[in-house]
This record gives C-alpha cells, structure tokens and sequence, in this order.
C-alpha cells in the first residue's frame, strides 16, 4: 500500500530537527529494537509536555481535562512493566465491518487517502468505546510525535507500553521512503490495562472494545532500567 507520500516532503525537512534521528537503525522483526526505545522516548516527552503548567493552561479551561493531565504529569513513564507489539495495521484496518462497504463507495484515487487516515486512528479504534470525550480531549493534547531513519520496517506497527498505573503509551510506527519511519504517540486512559500479562489478553481486550479483529500481538522483550 502507499507509503504516506503526501506528507513525505514534510518528513525530510522536518527529520533534521528531530533530536533522535541521528543515525539509520535497522528493523529486524517488529518486536526488535530500536523501536521500543524510540517509542518509549516519546512518551516520555508526552509526560513532560503533561507537566508543562503554561502548556496546560493554555490549551484548555476545563477543569475535568487539566485534572486527567496533571494526573498523566504525576505518573513514571521510564520503566514500562510490559510491551506489546501489533504488525500489519493496513491487514488489521480490513477486517473493520464497514471498510468493504465504504471502499465500494469512494473514487479509487481517494482510497490510499483513505487508508492512511485509517491507520492513523487506528490508536482511538482501540479504545474508543471505554474512552469519553473528556478523556480523548486530555489525551489528544499530548500527542507527540517525531520521525527517525530505521530500515527494516514494512508495515505499520502499533506498540503498547503497559505501566503500573492509569494510564499507558501507545506509539504507531508507519514507514515512509527512504527509510524514514513516522512515530506518533499518545496515551491511553485504561486502568484494567495494568493487569494485562500476555499477548493473548491483550489481543482480547482490545478486540472486545473496537471493531478491529483478528489482531496478531507480540510481547516485545525489553531491560528494564
């Protein structure tokens, strides 16, 4: 499927800036450095983003949002207790009901469109239905996101950081050209998630609350500092 051109020139001006992106990595599975301590990078600049004060009153009045981040700031997003990983996300968006529908509908030069929008939400597919508005406002203001050179990745790639606490990280991998991936994290509000042990539990919750089935998970071995 298409590599995300539209946004691919933006990409390369923007990589030199991105301070992780100093040298090419190489994928050798999903479950494989360097994507877990990229990701995990990136979420904890979301945690310090949640802790800038001025950021926070600046984007939001209300009080239910700021008191769900200034929650996010007082938790420790260094050390994840388990990391999950979901390959194939463009296979995984096909099994939504309404997407064969919907694709018999479009032009086909809106269908890669489509697609790409698809998988950039497919983040809030997963836990839309235990997620209110409240909850995805405060979240949504923490978005982070960064590109880095990496060859090896194919398709794009969902890895879930598990912690001790209420809330945790997810960071959606897409491969661009030229090696080039796209990370894009935000966090997710599910306190039951602390409990999650294997890739099978994992699989199930997030099949029993999103329209997306047939999920492949993978536990992602990593050293806890």
């Amino acid at each position: 499927m298409t590599k995300f051109k539209a946004i691919y020139l933006l990409l390369l001006l923007h990589i030199a800036m991105v301070q992780f992106a100093t040298a090419t990595n190489t994928v050798s599975s999903v479950t494989e450095s360097p994507l877990t301590e990229k990701g995990l990078l990136l979420i904890q600049k979301m945690g310090r983003l949640a802790g800038t004060s001025a950021y926070v009153r600046a984007i939001s009045s209300s009080g239910d949002v700021m008191e769900i981040i200034n929650e996010i700031a007082g938790q420790e997003f260094g050390n994840p207790s388990r990391i999950f990983a979901i390959p194939d996300l463009d296979k995984a968006i096909r099994t939504i009901p309404f997407m064969a529908e919907l694709f018999n509908n479009v032009p086909d030069d809106m269908k890669d469109v489509i697609d790409e929008k698809m998988i950039l939400n497919i983040p809030t597919f997963l836990t839309a239905n235990n997620n209110g508005a409240t909850n995805l406002a405060a979240t949504s203001f923490l978005i982070t996101d960064g590109a880095f050179l990496c060859s090896g990745l194919t398709t794009p790639t969902l890895y879930i950081y598990l912690y001790e606490g209420n809330y945790h990280g997810m960071v959606l991998f897409i491969p661009m050209e030229d090696n080039v991936v796209k990370a894009i994290a935000r966090f997710v509000i599910e306190p039951e998630w602390s409990g999650l042990q294997t890739a099978e539990d994992v699989g199930r919750i997030l099949e029993e609350n999103s329209p997306i089935t047939g999920l492949q998970v993978e536990v992602v071995p990593f050293a806890n500092k």
